[in-house]
């Protein structure tokens, strides 16, 4: 597929007609027997070519797309393609997404709207854990936009069900308003949920939290609160996870996917104890209708017992170990309290 009339006005109209790392102008003057010349080029951020830079993980249909192309000068697509391992498609999407927003504040309309950070709150250090859907979907509720971060260089199967995901967070912070009933609310929460949980067995745990921006110009002069809802998704064994203080929670690769799944496994219990204060919670609703199976089984085994012998759980085990059920105990709510960021 070829790039479009419609895709290339996109690119350049979101660029500025400026490359999106130096923000030189494209474009040279005309002479009085010259048209002006064009020195801007559409780089792909994933290449096109099987054995292009980056290329690979990205279905062939979305490779000529906007999403995909930005704008550079023909200096920097150049050192972009010689240099993948430092230009990332992670890095690219960043640059292009920085570009745009600086394009937009540097609008010469005569309102000249712009985005600023809100100096009356801190900038976030670190990302809260979201362990279930229910923690994403107030977010959701409150945003206006939304920005993410993914891994690099990670199976095609795993950006599937990360770029899906985000889809839906997107889908839903485009159409919350439209929801109006407690259900509709719910199933959204609880079809976050189902991709948080799918992320969780595959070792990655979804991060989040909100970008106080200010929308500058227009009719306020003082601003307007323009929330962003930024999500980043890591793999647990190499991401550092540390407590409310910013004290690291575990040194090894071992220790931080299992204080992943301590924290993911009592926020779910304890959001399941205020929608069903009193009861018991399956851990077939935490798993889902089919358990982990293989090493997954054994970790997550580990990691409840684990928890019970502790005294941060009371689990009701039954013949069958995921027919269990389990509560979180005070002492549960208070290292809960001292562990999540």
């Amino acid at each position: 597929m070829a790039i479009s009339e419609r895709t290339l006005k996109i690119v350049w109209s979101e660029a500025g007609g400026k490359c999106c790392i130096c923000r030189v102008l494209v474009l040279t003057p005309g002479t009085e027997d010259d048209d002006p010349s064009v020195f801007g080029e559409l780089a792909h951020i994933v290449a096109k070519s099987p054995g292009g830079p980056r290329a690979g993980g990205l279905d062939p249909s979305k490779l000529d797309t906007h999403e995909n192309l930005m704008l550079l000068c023909n200096k920097h697509h150049k050192q972009v393609d010689d240099q993948p391992n430092h230009f990332t498609v992670e890095k690219l999407h960043q640059i292009k997404r920085d570009h745009a927003a600086w394009v937009a504040s540097e609008s010469s309309a005569p309102d000249n709207m712009k985005l600023m950070r809100d100096p009356t709150y801190p900038v976030p250090k670190k990302l809260n854990i979201i362990a279930t859907g229910h923690a994403l979907w107030p977010m959701i509720q409150e945003c206006v936009a939304t920005s993410y971060i993914i891994p690099d260089r990670m199976p095609d199967e795993d950006e599937d069900l990360m770029v899906e995901f985000l889809q839906v967070v997107r889908d839903y912070a485009d159409i919350h308003d439209d929801l109006h009933t407690v259900r509709e609310h719910r199933d959204a929460a609880k079809a976050l949920g189902e991709y948080i949980s799918q992320l969780a067995e595959r070792n990655y745990f979804v991060g989040a939290y909100m970008r106080r921006l200010l929308l500058i110009g227009g009719v306020s002069k003082e601003g307007s609160p323009w929330p962003e809802l930024h999500i980043e998704i890591h793999a647990g064994d190499q991401a550092q996870i540390v407590d409310k203080d910013g004290k690291p929670m575990g040194a090894t690769a071992g220790a931080v996917s299992r204080a992943v799944g301590r924290v993911m496994f009592l926020r779910w219990l304890e959001q399941y104890s205020v929608e069903h204060p009193g009861d018991p919670a399956p851990l077939a609703e935490f798993f889902g209708e089919e358990p982990p199976s293989g090493h997954p089984e054994v970790l997550w085994r580990d990691l409840i017992r684990g928890l019970r012998n502790e005294g941060l759980i009371l689990c009701f085990e039954s013949l069958e170990f995921w027919s269990s059920s389990a509560t979180l105990t005070d002492k549960g709510r208070a290292d809960l309290e001292s562990r999540q960021p």
